[in-house]
């Protein structure tokens, strides 16, 4: 892992429901990337991004299967981008008879990590857990930003999520989302965006650990998503951005990677056997 790592945040409109033209464009997408001089280690594409979010009755054709992931895999690593570029990509994942919504990191043509999204939206217009199951385990991988974690949307509104990925001693948190815009702040800001921003900069300043925010953007069946993106390092400062020239909105940051949680630090979750305490308290009647 070198001490910088370049990360790409992708604000990827989908086609609802169209798994090919959707893997056409992710293949445009791939090749786009390996053409140009920005080099990126780390590519986040947004939650749902091969299938589209208001997927509702599509949701049994729009899904993946393991074989499926197995070739997207391959067409990632035959696009002529290195092999230790990492893809984070949310996508609908049958397992069995049931699917989830997934985020899946692949690398150097193998699928490195998964995450089953753990919190189904079902208020507004969200209903999520009648499409979707949920998932079960939260587990960190090896990854380009070191030890990492993965929350897709709704993961993030829980704060219990955040203490159990610092518990989980992840030193970098992605989170992926399709969240729709909503209000305008004073500074003509998205309510919505400036709501995460506030959300995950309080996360990172209170576990010491990076996070990286990827949306996507366009309009889906009269909903707008803003394509929004923000990294935070560890103690919560804003990592600047340069516009990226590949994908309309997409985001490049330059990441130090060797900063690390803060071990010591007063929110470390991992300093006193937090967790263990937790557990304790929360078992007394």
């Amino acid at each position: 892992m070198t001490d910088e790592t370049r990360v790409l945040c992708v604000p990827f409109v989908p086609v609802l429901g169209a798994k090919t033209r959707n893997l056409a464009m992710l293949n445009d997408l791939a090749h786009r990337i390996a053409a140009s001089g920005e080099k990126p280690d780390l590519v986040v594409l947004p939650e749902l991004a091969l299938s589209g979010y208001l997927l509702e009755n599509l949701v049994s054709e729009a899904a993946f299967v393991e074989s499926e992931l197995a070739e997207i895999a391959n067409v990632l690593a035959c696009s002529g981008v290195p092999a230790h570029t990492e893809w984070v990509i949310g996508l609908p994942l049958r397992e069995g008879g049931e699917v989830f919504n997934c985020a899946v990191v692949f690398r150097g043509g193998e699928i490195l990590h998964l995450h089953s999204k753990l919190f189904l939206p079902t208020y507004g217009m969200f209903d999520e857990s009648r499409y979707f199951a949920r998932g079960s385990e939260l587990k960190t991988y090896a990854g380009a930003l070191g030890r990492t974690a993965m929350l897709v949307c709704e993961d993030a509104w829980h704060m219990e999520m955040a203490f159990a990925v610092s518990a989980k001693k992840a030193e970098a948190v992605i989170v992926i989302s399709a969240s729709p815009a909503r209000g305008l702040t004073q500074a003509a800001e998205f309510t919505s965006s400036a709501r995460w921003r506030h959300r995950l900069q309080t996360f990172a300043e209170s576990y010491g650990q990076q996070y990286i925010y990827c949306n996507r953007g366009g309009v889906e069946d009269g909903v707008l998503f803003d394509g929004s993106s923000f990294v935070f390092d560890p103690l919560a400062d804003y990592i600047a951005a340069e516009h990226s020239g590949i994908y309309e909105a997409a985001q490049l940051y330059c990441v130090r990677s060797s900063a690390g949680m803060r071990h010591g630090f007063l929110g470390n979750s991992a300093r006193q056997n937090d967790a263990l305490m937790l557990k304790q308290v929360l078992s007394e009647d």
